[in-house]
């Protein structure tokens, strides 16, 4: 599970908790008035924006927006592999066993590959539990 100390699959948070950047328009509507539409249009969010907001959103119990956050992380950093093993949480905590078995299966190899042997056969074995057909297709190298 996702928590305030923890960033899942046993990483520390390393995200900064401070509120999220103001949008530049209104830096430059309060500062520099001479500033054009285009100069004042707000940035996009960094990854590091989009985990606080997706984390935040888990904490305050509204997953569907959580998972929105966590989906365009994933699509911004498809190797993101801790983004990836929080939004599968998130899948399992609102009960969606296929979708975080699906995100589980692709993952543990992934992470086996990486010498993270336990947190791959911890996934494995849940997705055993939920979907064994699908845990047989888990190659963790072993």
């Amino acid at each position: 599970a996702i928590d305030r100390a923890g960033a899942g699959l046993g990483q520390a948070n390393t995200t900064n908790n401070a509120a999220a950047p103001v949008a530049v328009a209104e830096i430059a509507q309060n500062h520099n008035p001479t500033v054009t539409a285009q100069q004042a249009a707000p940035t996009a969010p960094t990854a590091e924006d989009l985990l606080r907001a997706a984390r935040e959103a888990y904490w305050s119990n509204e997953y569907d927006r959580s998972i929105e956050f966590y989906q365009v992380l994933i699509q911004k950093e498809p190797n993101n592999l801790a983004a990836q093993g929080e939004l599968a949480n998130v899948y399992w905590w609102q009960g969606n066993t296929q979708k975080a078995s699906e995100l589980f299966s692709q993952l543990a190899p992934k992470l086996a590959a990486q010498g993270r042997q336990q947190e791959a056969l911890n996934m494995k074995l849940y997705v055993d539990m939920v979907n064994p057909t699908l845990a047989k297709s888990i190659n963790l190298g072993q």
